[in-house]
């Protein structure tokens, strides 16, 4: 809009009320400013044109008035405490099962409003649990006849009854009809922190409806309510969302990031990291701020971001948003990473590391407590036993070594009845075979994703193996994998605490580059299998003997003798 007054904000999820208190203290004084206002009339109509907001919880909306209405009384040289306009806060969960009863003395004194009266009833009836899902508009058109009034604006219309009875159905109805009205309108700017829950927690009539209208975000609540989001804006219109960050990489959300990316203008990420919210401790939630524009980019549009996950508290955090440099990149050349990805950060890379390596997932067994053992808890490893590789806490040329598995390795099972492996298994304890004997990286896929050499045994599922296509690969393989270049790549497609085997192949790979710094690491190869450890099953078992790397001779070599 050219004009402040018509500048219409939405926050359908509006919780307690802290999104419609900030666009308050913002538009007030612009309104102020920009149409000669005193403070009263600014924030008289502020709260009458601007601000609107729904909400599931009907005592949320309570507490989002009240916030929104105390902020407007102790606003400098308003007035004080006084009579304010309405409110354009409404409840989007009303259960219209409970008022329906009410309706009928109301339909008695009123018989036009009837037929509206079951629209809502039909409309509204998941309303406890979708909320701000319900598009009206879709309801109402599908039965519209030329002429005729929409229901909520029949019951926004209709006379004053006059039995106690019927008043106060007229006063449920009327408030089930401003949500409707609110859910109905479009808006010039909707900001909100969506709902989060995944699919698999949510109850049978939220995922039906997710699967029928959002199949594309069904993934998460999050996802469908930012869609949500888009939709209440016309053409131009901004979403200015907070939810979490995982759909940005993950693969299931793939056709849901190609639809926003082809149907939305991507004008600006935050990725905020963990501990960006004061009451939320620890990493459960790594959250983004993202600004949609409603409408298909231009080619060569460019998407901004900034990353402030780095820092450790909420105030570094928002002093870092104000400071950082913004990265940009083309937006539509997002659809040309893996699975469509979201990468903030041009790549000069020409190829990926999937074109010369495969990322395996190792043997998901089930049972580890039951089938998995230390090496070192026998005098000598049993036939029913195989060595298996698992994960490292530091960068290092070989560990992980300490485990044994119980495997039948003739017939490359483990030692349980058919039908429970596949029923309980689906055979995943035969993932990776087609490493098993060849070497690789092994990389230990939670934070820093710290990587030893792959030696060819058995390994489980905490780790990715890369195991690459040509064996003259290896050496680059390892020298990319152990270098902080390695995580940072990984990292800028998938912030997850755990990375999938699949992503760990997405990254860029530039191969002459890492084949020249191996030939200077390591110009006589690889090193063979060494460790003083004795916890690692390729420990040489002298009791005091010592083996190093020799920088020097860039080869193992035997050292001095321990006498600790």
């Amino acid at each position: 809009p050219q004009e402040v007054r018509a500048l219409k904000t939405l926050d359908p999820c509006c919780g307690s009320g802290h999104f419609l208190v900030a666009l308050f203290l913002m538009l007030v004084p612009m309104r102020m400013q920009l149409e000669g206002l005193d403070a009263r009339s600014a924030v008289d109509k502020v709260l009458a044109d601007n601000l609107h907001g729904l909400e599931l919880d009907s005592r949320c909306v309570e507490i989002a008035a009240f916030a929104l209405a105390l902020e407007a009384w102790r606003y400098p040289n308003a007035g004080g405490y006084r009579t304010l306009p309405a409110l354009n806060i409404a409840c989007s969960g009303l259960d219209v099962s409970a008022a329906t009863q009410e309706w009928l003395a109301l339909a008695k004194h009123n018989p036009d409003i009837s037929e509206a009266l079951n629209w809502f009833t039909r409309t509204f009836k998941d309303a406890p649990v979708l909320g701000s899902l319900i598009d009206v508009n879709t309801a109402y058109y599908e039965g519209k006849t030329e002429g005729k009034a929409s229901p909520w604006q029949v019951l926004l219309d209709a006379k004053v009854a006059t039995d106690d009875e019927a008043k106060t159905a007229q006063v449920t109805a009327q408030g089930l009809a401003m949500t409707a009205k609110l859910l109905s309108e479009r808006y010039n700017l909707v900001a909100t922190n969506v709902p989060y829950l995944a699919r698999g927690k949510q109850c049978e009539a939220l995922k039906e409806f997710c699967e029928n209208y959002f199949p594309e975000a069904k993934a998460d609540l999050a996802t469908v309510f930012l869609e949500r989001c888009t939709g209440f804006t016309p053409i131009g219109g901004t979403s200015t969302i907070v939810l979490p960050q995982n759909w940005l990489f993950l693969t299931s959300y793939k056709r849901f990031r190609e639809k926003l990316l082809t149907e939305e203008t991507w004008n600006l990420i935050a990725r905020l990291g963990p501990r960006a919210f004061e009451t939320i401790s620890g990493e459960v939630v790594q959250a983004i701020l993202i600004i949609l524009t409603k409408g298909t980019a231009i080619n060569g549009a460019l998407l901004h971001s900034v990353d402030v996950s780095a820092p450790k508290t909420v105030s570094e955090k928002a002093g870092k948003l104000l400071e950082e440099v913004l990265q940009t990149v083309e937006q539509l050349k997002q659809l040309d990473n893996p699975d469509c990805v979201i990468i903030l950060a041009e790549s000069s890379a020409s190829s990926l590391l999937r074109d010369d390596a495969k990322g395996l997932a190792g043997i998901l067994n089930g049972d580890s407590p039951r089938f998995q053992r230390q090496f070192w808890e026998f005098n000598c490893k049993g036939e029913d036993f195989v060595y298996q590789q698992s994960t490292v806490s530091t960068f290092i040329h070989f560990g992980g070594l300490d485990k044994v598995i119980e495997y039948d390795d003739t017939n490359g099972h483990m030692r349980l009845p058919a039908e429970y492996r596949r029923d309980r298994l689906h055979d995943s304890d035969q993932r990776g075979n087609s490493a098993w004997g060849r070497w690789g990286v092994a990389i230990s896929q939670m934070r820093e994703l710290p990587a030893a050499l792959y030696i060819g045994n058995k390994f489980d599922s905490n780790i990715g193996v890369l195991l690459p296509k040509n064996n003259n690969v290896l050496a680059a393989l390892w020298c990319y994998c152990s270098s902080l270049d390695y995580n940072k790549e990984v990292r800028l497609i998938d912030q997850k605490l755990n990375v999938t085997n699949a992503t760990l192949v997405k990254v860029p790979f530039e191969f002459e580059h890492w084949s020249i710094v191996a030939k200077q690491k390591y110009p006589n190869g690889l090193p063979k299998p060494y460790t003083n450890d004795p916890t690692q099953w390729i420990y040489h078992g002298h009791p005091c003997g010592s083996v190093i790397w020799d920088e020097e001779k860039k080869w193992t070599a035997i050292a001095d003798k321990r006498t600790d």
